[in-house]
């Protein structure tokens, strides 16, 4: 589903992939700028329009979907773009599913029937990337499956609303924020004890990018400013309690326990540590631990996303023969499975 990354390279401007596969920079997604084009980037939702389906219809469709693209087999933006891709051009279901569940495939077979008595010969789908920040993932240190970059999967409006279709970890249809803050939970939640409220909706890359440097600029001052008040004071003085044994294993153990917020802020203070160092410390505490980010299905990957928001004039309105190519030779009969 989602990988982990390490504290070097979350220091660095990289890409991690969700996934247990190694992954390779793709030729359509590289070479990503800094220009931003937030314009372009709003237009990409207003000029999309997705297909309206009942949630009967909803479900018929996860079950229809490639049953063999699990968790630890394949990663997920190559399975949102396969499924996407297939919705919409109304593909025939999966044949081994089909053999093992023929109900499905009668399902199935009416929906599409259905569908194109409406005019409806492909789906719209939509995608959308629930990206964890610096925050989120400096907090969970080196847990495994807490430190992720991002997760996508494709999501439709049912009965109007917006209801993920996320066949690799889930067995029915989610509401987007109730697919999100179960991520959340089996991740984030499970390892620190910490609860998510909500994840925040945003418009374009950049909004993540400053979000992640505004949260490593803080903590890098907290951390200097802190280090050099609790040497010179702390233990300058003798004083008795936490910190004072905490700095004698070395500022490293020190650092650790303020980026995972083992401190309170009541310890804080009774530590004399000053006003502007706890307030500072209390803005970390209130900045974003996840965000949404929702395009139309022809986005392949984060990176593709980033260059349509910095970079393009124009929001991407086809698919890219590339990445499907990359996408379903993930799967282990490819294309010419179905």
């Amino acid at each position: 589903m989602l990988k982990k990354i390490t504290f070097t390279a979350l220091l660095c401007t990289g890409f991690w992939s969700c996934g247990n596969s190694n992954s390779t920079t793709d030729a359509s997604t590289s070479n990503v700028v800094t220009t931003t084009n937030e314009s372009a980037a709003a237009a990409v939702n207003a000029a999309y329009v997705p297909t309206q389906l009942t949630s009967n219809e909803t479900q018929i469709l996860f079950d229809a979907l490639n049953p063999r693209v699990t968790w630890g087999t394949t990663q997920c933006f190559k399975r949102a773009h396969a499924w996407t891709h297939d919705m919409s051009i109304l593909r025939n279901i999966n044949p081994k599913l089909a053999e093992e569940n023929p109900e499905f495939e009668t399902k199935y077979n009416a929906l599409r029937n259905s569908l194109q008595s409406r005019g409806i010969n492909g789906i719209n789908a939509m995608k959308v990337y629930i990206m964890f920040t610096n925050r989120l993932q400096m907090e969970c240190d080196n847990t495994k499956d807490c430190k992720w970059f991002f997760h996508v999967a494709p999501y439709v409006m049912s009965d109007g609303n917006e209801t993920v279709i996320d066949r690799g970890l889930f067995k029915s249809p989610l509401p987007i924020k109730t697919w999100a803050k179960n991520l959340t939970i089996m991740g984030y939640e499970k390892h620190t004890g910490r609860t998510v409220e909500e994840c925040r909706m945003i418009n374009t890359y950049t909004q993540y990018d400053d979000s992640n440097t505004l949260y490593r600029q803080t903590l890098a001052t907290l951390n200097e400013q802190l280090q050099e008040y609790m040497s010179a004071e702390i233990i300058k003085l003798g004083r008795a309690g936490k910190a004072s044994v905490d700095m004698q294993s070395g500022w490293r153990a020190v650092k650790m326990k303020i980026q995972r917020h083992e401190y309170t802020n009541d310890f804080l203070k009774s530590q004399n540590v000053p006003a502007e160092l706890v307030t500072k410390y209390d803005s970390i505490l209130s900045m974003d631990l996840c965000q949404l980010r929702k395009v139309p299905m022809f986005y392949y990957d984060p990176r593709s996303v980033e260059f349509a928001d910095k970079k393009l004039d124009t929001p991407r309105t086809s698919w890219l023969e590339e990445d499907l190519d990359y996408a379903y030779d993930h799967f282990k009969e490819a294309r010419d499975e179905y």
